[in-house]
């Protein structure tokens, strides 16, 4: 049996501490057959210099290849330029703050090897700085592997047992052949990894996760995932409200579960928009949750009922005591 060719994807944007360990953790794999498509998104930094002196150096059996953007487009895009230009039977994505663990492709190519032909992706756990948090499957975690049927992703990706982050995973190559990141957007992983879910129940492909810990992911306080800023909450919003809408169109079973944490999350964003101090924005807002029926809001808002009191029957006077 002919080993599979994995594409590993890897935008790189001002990360110059952090770049040659992401690189070099790749270059040690151990599984060879890796097609590496390094995306230059037009940072500021010696974040690329460093790469290509490494690139120049190496003498390995994986293959590396740089494309270069003209202008900083993004991390979005430049996921994308890399989907664009890859060959492999697999595509892999690594942030390049972030490092893998020696074995991670040839764990994950193994396990894949181990199933049938039907296995859309697979993923494995992650490290932070910290702790081993729970990406991935929440039943996987010292339990050996979890298989998750096509009819249970949405699900399962909506009940937080499968990550919505796209690295530490393993995705069959023709999940996108029409589908690409959102652009100009945060929370695109979230939306890609929604945007799945159709394919997946369609074809009828598993979901697999192991617990084995290969991937090292690096928070930092200026990375995308970690801003907390009033625009990250507002576009947070706007792609659980599209899911949201998508999932009432063709009437799925998880209406329910994700209308809960959308009207949680929208609780959120009426705080934020109130402490920032934009009046219109604040009862554009409101708006959306005063549809909200009451009764209906007593189990979708459970956890924060009186929080949907408060905004649904007297949110001109939460508003003038934030600005004071």
């Amino acid at each position: 049996m002919i080993d599979p060719l994995v594409s590993v994807i890897i935008p790189v944007y001002n990360v110059s501490p952090y770049v040659e360990e992401c690189l070099k953790s790749v270059m040690d794999q151990t599984y060879k057959r890796l097609e590496v498509i390094i995306v230059d998104d037009c940072g500021t930094d010696d974040s690329m210099e460093k790469v290509e002196r490494m690139l120049q150096d190496y003498a390995g059996e994986i293959s590396f290849s740089i494309l270069h953007h003209d202008r900083n487009r993004g991390l979005s895009a430049a996921r994308n330029t890399g989907i664009d230009a890859c060959h492999g039977d697999f595509i892999s994505f690594i942030d390049s703050d972030d490092y893998v663990m020696p074995t991670l492709y040839e764990t994950l190519v193994r396990a894949i090897q181990d199933e049938d032909d039907n296995v859309a992706i697979l993923g494995c756990c992650c490290k932070t700085e910290a702790t081993w948090p729970r990406f991935g499957s929440t039943a996987t975690l010292g339990k050996g592997k979890t298989v998750i049927p096509p009819e249970d992703f949405a699900g399962a990706f909506l009940a937080d047992r499968i990550s919505n982050v796209v690295w530490a995973k393993l995705f069959r190559s023709s999940l996108f052949q029409d589908i690409r990141f959102v652009e100009g957007r945060n929370g695109e992983d979230t939306l890609l990894m929604f945007s799945l879910y159709p394919v997946i129940e369609s074809k009828q492909y598993k979901t697999i996760f192991i617990p084995d810990r290969l991937y090292y992911y690096r928070a930092r306080e200026n990375s995308i995932t970690t801003n907390k800023d009033r625009l990250f909450v507002l576009e947070a919003e706007a792609n659980l409200r599209g899911i949201l809408s998508s999932l009432k169109e063709v009437s799925h079973p998880c209406v329910k579960e994700v209308e809960s944490k959308y009207y949680q999350l929208l609780l959120k964003c009426i705080i934020a928009i109130a402490q920032n101090g934009d009046k219109k924005a604040f009862y554009t807002y409101c708006a959306r949750l005063w549809r909200l029926p009451y009764r209906k809001a007593r189990h979708i808002c459970a956890d924060n009922f009186k929080a949907y009191l408060l905004m649904k029957y007297i949110s001109p006077v939460y508003y003038r005591i934030c600005r004071r």
